[in-house]
């Protein structure tokens, strides 16, 4: 219970310090600017990218190692070894989803040893009451000048494993800017902020700055309200927004249910949100087509730590169905075991799931119900290993554990 209510508890209530000073890391400034008692929620989603990323890394720094561009013949092990290195709650089933991420990364993107700076970086800026930190995957100094002089380009590199994808701006920003803040950056004069999606085939997500451009935005949009809202936290209610998607609380949060967080206020506002639920619809059914055909001739797969195809329930293979042409057989039967039994499935629809299922056997004996394999239904569902406990389902066209 008490392990229970810490994860529950605000962020803000236990943040490590440093000299008394809290140690804000980007990813709490801008969930904490949109909501004030935000609490970092650790999914096995965000387990599996903290996986993916330490093998990103031990991946480049083998490269580093060997002075070679690829190393795809150390990708099998660098992934294992790192899975099996701590326990992380995640299924082992991701393993083989993160070997092909990884495999991907190395045949796509080469180690570029030559403007390597660092990974893992970490960034850090003392702003008096306060210490602000980022982590960026990768450094590269970008400018041809000599080695030895300090840098005058420089870009930050970050992966990210999900597949949606997302707004990353106040995170290029604000790395940006404490790249310009650091005590090695006086003759800095551009960054080059850059989101890469290892997962997916599309080109990086990228930005530039330069000194004195994000300052404004730094003392404005960050700082001043960072703190306003810092000295408040105590007193500060939910508001609900994109935060949401990664806090702890969004189960039980008011703010954080579906409709209090999107629910528009007008009926133009109402007129957009309608139209672009209509497109939703359009492009769910249209995948669920696509579903059905891919599998239409073949075998259900194990994806992204999903059973997909066309799948028999778990909860049994067999239904029980009226037999042909019984329905009053079966009527004047229920009526002989239980008076108005079957006159009361008359009137709410001869099912067999309306029956008490104590009379089944008697009644499959008796020639009016029978027992039929269940048809395979196009779905997806989480992949079980056994011993784990059943996740959330989720399936297409009525479900293959219905």
């Amino acid at each position: 219970m008490t392990a229970l209510q810490r994860r529950q508890a605000s962020t803000a209530a236990r943040l490590p310090r440093v000299a008394g000073k809290p140690v804000l890391r980007r990813s709490f400034v801008e969930n904490f600017l949109a909501c004030g008692t935000w609490a970092n929620g650790e999914s096995e989603d965000a387990a599996f990218g903290t996986y993916v990323h330490e093998c990103l890394a031990r991946y480049v720094n083998t490269c580093r190692a060997h002075r070679e561009e690829t190393r795809l013949v150390d990708v099998e092990r660098i992934v294992r070894e790192t899975f099996f290195h701590r326990a992380r709650g995640i299924s082992p089933v991701r393993i083989s989803e993160a070997m092909r991420m990884v495999e991907k990364f190395a045949r796509e993107w080469p180690a570029e040893l030559r403007t390597l700076l660092s990974i893992e970086r970490t960034l850090a800026v003392d702003i008096g009451w306060a210490v602000l930190t980022g982590t960026v995957d990768r450094e590269d100094r970008m400018d041809e000048d000599d080695r030895d002089d300090p840098p005058r380009v420089i870009r930050l590199r970050d992966y990210k494993t999900h597949w949606g994808v997302a707004d990353h701006t106040f995170q290029m920003r604000f790395y940006a800017q404490l790249r310009f803040l650091q005590e090695d950056a006086r003759d800095l004069e551009e960054v080059q902020a850059q989101i890469i999606h290892p997962r997916l085939n599309i080109d990086p997500v990228e930005d530039f700055y330069y000194r004195g451009e994000l300052d404004e935005w730094w003392q404005e949009e960050v700082l001043k309200p960072l703190q306003a809202r810092w000295a408040e936290r105590r007193r500060l209610r939910p508001t609900g927004g994109v935060a949401c998607q990664y806090c702890a609380k969004r189960l039980t949060c008011g703010a954080a249910i579906g409709p209090a967080a999107v629910a528009p206020n007008t009926i133009e506002e109402y007129t957009t949100y309608f139209g672009e639920t209509l497109r939703l619809d359009a492009v769910l059914e249209e995948r669920r087509r696509v579903h059905r055909l891919f599998f239409r001739d073949r075998e259900p797969a194990v994806l992204l730590g999903y059973e997909a195809g066309y799948l028999l329930p778990k909860n049994g293979s067999e239904e029980v169905v009226v037999a042909d042409g019984r329905e009053e057989d079966l009527v004047a039967e229920m009526n002989a075991i239980q008076p108005g039994a079957g006159d009361l499935i008359r009137r709410t629809g001869i099912e067999p799931k309306l029956i008490n299922a104590a009379w089944w056997d008697h009644l499959v004996d008796k020639g009016l119900l029978a027992r039929v394999p269940k048809k395979p239904k196009p779905g997806w569902r989480k992949h079980i290993v056994k011993g784990v406990a059943e996740p959330a389902l989720t399936v297409l066209e009525g479900g293959a554990d219905e």
